[in-house]
């Protein structure tokens, strides 16, 4: 199935779809120079980024929508923002509203006829992108997809496939080391749920660092990035519950799966590994002591 058939979600904070955009239009533009409108709190006229196609200047002005509440583009929004974009110095050849509601016939149409009237007066044409037709360019530029959905960029499904394909003949050693963490994870999981309230209660207020800003992340949004193969790195003050954080979100993952196994390695141990990671950890497994494994079903 191709990338533009499959459903993509949009992303969740207006900074990461502003990011995405301009990864996205410095591949359409074909100016790798393209870059956002100014910083936070300035004002931007209308235009969050801007760069150069073909000898003129060009903006975009990214929408962020919340589709789970039906949320959709109104067109006061639209000549709201063109108003804004009018004032964008030097001139615009071509601006784009992209957003992440879907396509809307009637805000296209209003496009159309806003770009009719400009042209009599030298003034940019406008264009609307929904989210469809966002998710249908990205399908022209791998290079995008592999930075913004790493699980699902052609190369990386490639890779998994084939991981996939060694992994349904698993080693007699891999095999029997499954069948021993799960042994244990009945018991793992039991010592946990038998903890102090407080313990099993405790919830670390999650974030992100993306270039030098911090965006907060619930244990959800962590838990299907686990899930789609993206690595984390958990840092915190001593005692403040890492160990406990990484438990719970090991529990929420398994609770939405019966596939799979955590393992935890401890770090004096992680560092004398000198083979492959995964032999390591097989072998290690049979004492049921190095790797512990949670299961909830």
């Amino acid at each position: 199935m191709e990338f533009n058939e499959l459903q993509i979600p949009p992303p969740k904070y207006w900074q990461q779809f502003e990011d995405l955009c301009l990864g996205l239009f410095r591949n359409i533009w074909g100016d790798q120079t393209a870059q956002k409108n100014g910083r936070t709190g300035q004002p931007q006229n209308g235009t969050d980024i801007w760069g150069n196609e073909s000898g003129s200047f060009v903006g975009v002005q990214c929408k962020g929508k919340d589709v789970g509440l039906g949320s959709t583009l109104a067109e006061q929004e639209l000549r709201s923002e063109i108003e804004k974009a009018k004032s964008f110095n030097p001139s615009l050849a071509t601006w784009t509203l992209a957003t992440t509601a879907p396509k809307d016939a009637r805000i296209e149409e209003v496009a159309r006829q806003i770009t009719i009237e400009h042209r009599t007066t030298g003034l940019f044409e406008v264009r609307v992108l929904g989210w469809e037709d966002i998710t249908s360019l990205m399908s022209q530029y791998p290079e995008v997809i592999e930075q913004f959905y790493p699980d699902l960029a052609p190369n990386t499904r490639i890779a998994l496939a084939r991981i996939s394909k060694a992994l349904e003949k698993p080693t007699p050693n891999l095999t029997e080391a499954i069948q021993v963490a799960r042994a244990a994870a009945t018991s793992d999981l039991q010592k946990f749920q038998n903890t102090q309230g407080g313990i099993k209660a405790l919830h670390l207020n999650l974030e992100i660092d993306r270039k030098d800003e911090r965006q907060p992340v619930s244990y959800s949004d962590v838990s299907v990035a686990l899930r789609s193969g993206q690595t984390f790195l958990l840092e915190a003050e001593p005692g403040a519950g890492k160990s406990t954080t990484l438990i719970q979100l090991t529990a929420s993952i398994l609770a939405e799966s019966d596939d799979c196994i955590a393992a935890i390695v401890l770090l004096p141990e992680l560092g004398q590994m000198r083979h492959d990671l995964i032999d390591e950890m097989t072998e290690l497994s049979l004492s049921a002591r190095s790797i512990s494994a949670v299961q909830l079903r």
